[in-house]
């Protein structure tokens, strides 16, 4: 199966490889089943690569890591909220 991961993060690894930290901590679990780790530096270019159907076609399972922004939180609650 052809997995993807697509990661809100920079590209940039002066803090770091948070890409490389992400492979460490999933191959523990996932031997075998890992998926492609794609970094998309900001939310926004991180949700264009997870919502593009014609870079996701070959992929039979995609999922994303995003950070929440607060404003994000307060809209979830208030929905709940309406419920």
């Amino acid at each position: 199966m052809n997995r993807v991961l697509y990661i809100e993060g920079t590209k940039d690894d002066t803090n770091g490889d948070l890409r490389e930290g992400f492979r460490i901590l999933l191959e523990q679990k996932l031997k075998g089943k890992m998926p492609r780790l794609v970094m998309g530096n900001g939310k926004e270019e991180t949700m264009n690569f997870f919502n593009n159907e014609r870079l996701n076609v070959k992929y039979t399972h995609r999922n994303v890591v995003v950070d929440s922004d607060a404003t994000e939180l307060e809209k979830s609650r208030e929905e709940r909220e309406k419920r």
